[in-house]
């Protein structure tokens, strides 16, 4: 096995994984951290050129990049946020009339949390 260490900076982990993975593949063997080192595993058969991309990609890591997972997660909360302003018809809790405020406070937390698994699910 090989290494690469380079001095530890601010990363997002997952998305720096994902890059890693994606450009050199099955001789990237994953990484670690310590206090002051972020240190990359490779197969020993990595070429040059791929100890070379992800020094590359390690020393351009941009700690703002998302993973695919956390733009996934990030759309999956602008849908709902969506429904939640625009879309949603209203609730009539009318038709609770004298019921205890509580009721009325749970229906309404029922009648969201129904709105937002149909948003989930697509439905």
């Amino acid at each position: 096995m090989q290494r690469i260490t380079v001095p530890l900076k601010p990363i997002n982990q997952i998305a720096l994984h994902e890059q890693l993975d994606d450009a050199i593949g099955s001789t990237y063997m994953g990484f670690s951290i310590n206090r002051r080192n972020l240190i990359i595993f490779l197969g020993n058969d990595v070429t040059s050129e791929e100890r070379t991309e992800a020094t590359t990609i390690i020393r351009n890591h941009d700690v703002t990049v998302k993973s695919r997972a956390e733009v996934k997660q990030a759309m999956r909360k602008a849908r709902l946020d969506n429904t939640r302003r625009n879309q949603a018809p209203e609730l009539d809790l009318a038709v609770y009339g004298d019921e205890p405020n509580t009721v009325r406070e749970l229906a309404e937390k029922i009648y969201w949390l129904e709105l937002e698994i149909r948003t989930l699910t697509g439905q």
